[in-house]
């Protein structure tokens, strides 16, 4: 069964199955897609309000282990990264994460 044939819905008992989509019938498939179509624009949070942006978990602390460059960046293995100390191994993650995060956000706001 392929993962592209599939779909996750949830059953009465809230578990969580897949399922073969040509096993469903019209009328669940046809509901399934509605309500994924539903949730994909009507899900909305206040990221000033729902996010507690003061919090210690939420501050950039280059002490923390997470800081780095992600496994997927190939800069990751280059021996200029390998070189440097494990402190200006988290800035460059953290400068790269920076940077990605301007990227989209002039995307998204077609700023150039």
């Amino acid at each position: 069964m392929s993962i592209i044939n599939r779909v996750e819905i949830e059953s009465e008992i809230a578990e969580t199955k897949l399922v073969e989509v040509a096993d469903l019938p019209r009328e669940n498939y046809n509901n399934i897609v509605n309500r994924l179509s539903k949730q994909s624009v009507e899900k909305h949070f206040e990221a000033y309000v729902d996010i507690d942006w003061d919090s210690p978990d939420n501050q950039i602390n280059l002490d923390d282990e997470r800081w780095g460059l992600f496994f997927v960046d190939p800069l990751r293995e280059s021996n200029w990264y390998k070189g440097l100390d494990i402190s200006k191994q988290k800035i460059a993650g953290v400068s790269r994460i920076a940077t990605v995060m301007r990227i989209g956000w002039e995307s998204e706001n077609c700023v150039g």
